[in-house]
């Protein structure tokens, strides 16, 4: 019977992990009021404790981690909302970091809409738009009149990166 030998990885030996072993997000949150989480889907990977924010004060920045899945790395997708004079708008926010970005890279998808639309989008659908999405993404709305733009990168090794920014009218 063949043994196994497990050696354990040391802070020296860095490179020799398995490549993006999760995503950094940070939003930005330029819109004049509270953006409220309204949903969320996984379809690989998993935030880390606490989890995905609740709320994303006015003119603030939040930043979370969202480890990779097993076979897939890192892909999931986030709802916002958020309300001006305009009525109430969302943003959504998706993003695919495989665990191994050669063959398929790293993509990032964001919509601005008012809320009555993006409430009709199924997960299915907005994992169809970051298929075919790349690792820059924007969205103005003229109804809301709000926008949203993210980007992802690939330059760590380790971690994928995603910033995005959301803003509205008053």
């Amino acid at each position: 019977m063949a043994s196994l030998k497990v050696q354990k990885a040391t802070s020296s030996d860095k490179n020799l992990l398995q490549p993006q072993y999760g995503v950094e997000l940070t939003m930005y949150n330029r819109a004049h009021s509270v953006l409220k989480l309204d949903r969320c889907f996984t379809w690989s990977g998993a935030p880390t404790n606490p989890g995905f924010p609740d709320n994303i004060p006015s003119n603030s920045t939040t930043t979370f981690t969202y480890l990779r899945g097993v076979d897939d790395g890192s892909i999931a997708a986030v709802v916002y909302t958020g309300e001006n004079e305009y009525g109430a708008y969302a943003f959504v926010l998706a993003w695919d970091a495989p665990t191994d970005n050669t063959p398929t890279p790293n993509r990032v998808y964001v919509n601005s809409a008012p809320k009555s639309v993006i409430d009709y989008y199924t997960f299915d659908q907005i994992r169809e738009y970051l298929g075919v999405s790349g690792q820059h993404s924007e969205a103005r709305d003229r109804l809301s009149r709000s926008s949203a733009s993210a980007d992802i990168s690939d330059s760590n090794p380790n971690i994928a990166t995603v910033t995005a920014h959301f803003s509205a009218s008053p």
